[in-house]
C-alpha cells in the first residue's frame, strides 16, 4: 500500500515534480563539476604554476657549510666541491619520481667575449633537451631546461646538445653587443683556451640569463676541466599544497613518530620529495624554493576554500528552493493529508511519503545532475588546462548524498506543516 501511495504521489503534479528535480539537478550538476574539478585542480595547478618556476634546487653539500665572520656569511668550500652528471638518473629513482616533471643541471664560469674584455659574461652550461636512461638503464626520458622553463622565448632556434659550439645569449647581453642569430663570438674562460661559439638563439623572458651566454653543459666542463661536474640542479616537481604535517617535518623533523612520518614520506609534499632526492644523491644537498612552493599551495588552497564556500551556497539556495515546493505541495494536498490523518495514520506516516519522495526526487536529480557536471567539467578542464579531467569514482556517490542531503532539507522545511493540519478543519474545507 505505502509503495502505490508513493507512486500516486510523485505521479501526480508533474509539472511541480519535473521543477523540483531540475532545482536538484542543476545543484548537483555544479556540485559535481566542482567535485571533479576539486579532486583534480591540485595536480592541474601544480603543473600549471611548475611551469613558471621550479620548486626544488640540489646543490653540493658543501654550500651548506657557512662561517658567520663579521655579520657576513663566508664558506670556506663554495665552488670547491661538485656534484656528478652521472647522478642524475637518480632524480626519477625516488619514491616520487614520476612526480618529477623535468630538471637541468648548470654549471657556470665566468668568461671574456674577444673584443669586450672589459665585460665579464657568465658562461652557463645546462642540458636543453637531453635523453637520459634511467638508474637501471631500462627506460629513458626526455629532460632539460626546455622543459622546467616553457615560458622562455626563443628568438631562432634552441641550441642542440650534442653540438657543443652551439650558443643561447641573453637579451640584454645581445643587445649591448649588438649580436644576433647566425653570429659567431669568441669567449675565454680566465684559465684555458677561447672557444668560438655560433648563437642560435637570443633568450628573453627570465632575468636571471638576461646577460648570460648558455651552451651545453659539456663545454662548460671541458673549459673548467671537471668532467661531469655539476654545480647545481634545478627541479620540477609536482607535489600537494603544505600541510601541518609538512611544517612540522620541515622544522621539527626528528619530533615525528613512525606514523606521521611515513605518512609525511608517503605524501607528495615538496619538503618529502626534497628528502628523497638527497637520500639518493651521494653528497648532495636539496632545497625546496620556498616561496614556489608555498605559493603553489596558497592558490590550491584558496581555490579549494572558494569552491566549498560555493558548494554551500548552492545547497542553501536549492534547500530553499525545494522546501517552498514542498511547502507548496503540502499545502495543495491537505485534503488528502487530512483525510489519511482521518482514517488513522499518524504524523510520522504521512511524513515517511513525503521523505521517501524527496529521496526518490533527490536520486534523480543527482544522477542527472552527476552525468551532466561530468561533460561541464570535462569542457572547463580542456578550456582551463587545455586537458581533460580525470572522472573520479568518489564522485558518484558524493553527488548522490549531496543531493538527496538538498531534497531532505528541503522537505523537513515542509514537514512541520504537515503536524498543524487537523482532519476536520482540512475535511471541512477551512485550510
Amino acid at each position: 500500500m505505502f509503495f502505490r501511495l508513493l507512486e500516486d504521489s510523485v505521479l501526480r503534479n508533474r509539472r511541480r515534480k519535473v521543477l523540483a528535480v531540475v532545482t536538484i539537478a542543476i545543484a548537483a550538476t555544479l556540485m559535481s563539476v566542482l567535485a571533479h574539478i576539486s579532486i583534480d585542480i591540485g595536480n592541474k595547478m601544480a603543473k600549471e604554476l611548475n611551469s613558471y618556476e621550479t620548486n626544488i634546487r640540489i646543490l653540493p653539500k658543501s654550500e651548506g657549510v657557512s662561517l658567520f665572520l663579521g655579520g657576513v656569511d663566508y664558506n670556506p668550500l663554495k665552488g670547491r666541491f661538485f656534484l656528478n652528471e652521472k647522478d642524475l638518473p637518480r632524480i626519477k629513482g625516488i619514491f616520487w619520481g614520476n612526480n618529477i616533471a623535468g630538471f637541468s643541471p648548470f654549471l657556470t664560469v665566468p668568461v671574456k667575449i674577444t673584443g669586450y674584455d672589459a665585460i665579464p659574461v657568465p658562461l652557463v652550461g645546462t642540458f636543453f633537451q637531453r635523453q637520459i636512461g634511467d638508474v637501471d638503464g631500462s627506460q629513458s626520458f626526455e629532460t632539460g631546461i626546455r622543459f622546467i622553463k616553457p615560458y622562455w622565448t626563443i628568438q631562432g632556434a634552441w641550441p642542440d646538445d650534442l653540438q657543443q659550439n652551439n650558443a643561447l645569449v641573453g637579451k640584454a647581453l645581445a643587445d649591448a653587443l649588438n649580436l644576433g642569430v647566425g653570429q659567431s663570438l669568441q669567449v675565454t674562460p680566465d684559465k684555458g683556451a677561447p672557444v668560438v661559439l655560433q648563437i642560435t638563439g637570443i633568450l628573453s623572458g627570465d632575468d636571471t640569463y638576461d646577460h648570460a651566454v648558455m651552451v651545453p653543459i659539456e663545454t662548460v666542463q671541458n673549459l673548467a676541466g671537471l668532467p661531469d661536474g655539476v654545480e647545481s640542479i634545478d627541479v620540477s616537481a609536482m607535489s600537494v599544497p603544505e600541510s601541518a604535517l609538512s611544517r612540522k617535518a620541515r622544522t621539527h623533523p626528528d619530533s615525528l613518530d613512525v606514523q606521521e612520518y611515513d605518512l609525511w614520506y608517503c605524501t607528495s609534499y615538496v619538503s618529502s620529495i626534497a628528502h628523497q632526492l638527497e637520500e639518493a644523491i651521494p653528497n648532495a644537498l636539496v632545497k625546496p624554493v620556498w616561496h614556489v612552493a608555498e605559493t603553489q599551495g596558497a592558490v590550491i588552497n584558496k581555490i579549494q576554500l572558494l569552491m566549498f564556500v560555493m558548494t554551500l551556497v548552492i545547497f542553501i539556495a536549492a534547500g530553499l528552493g525545494v522546501a517552498t515546493i514542498i511547502q507548496t505541495s503540502i499545502l495543495e494536498r491537505s485534503g488528502e493529508i487530512a483525510l489519511m490523518k482521518a482514517i488513522g495514520a499518524a504524523n510520522h506516516h504521512v511524513a515517511l511519503l513525503f521523505v521517501a519522495e524527496a529521496i526518490l526526487l533527490g536520486v534523480i536529480g543527482g544522477v542527472c545532475g552527476y552525468l551532466l557536471g561530468m561533460g561541464f567539467s570535462q569542457i572547463i578542464g580542456f578550456d582551463l588546462f587545455t586537458s581533460t579531467i580525470a572522472p573520479s569514482p568518489i564522485v558518484g556517490p558524493v553527488v548522490g548524498t549531496y543531493a538527496v542531503a538538498i531534497s531532505l532539507t528541503g522537505t523537513v522545511f515542509g514537514l512541520t506543516r504537515i503536524r498543524r493540519i487537523s482532519p476536520t478543519a482540512a475535511l471541512h474545507g477551512r485550510i
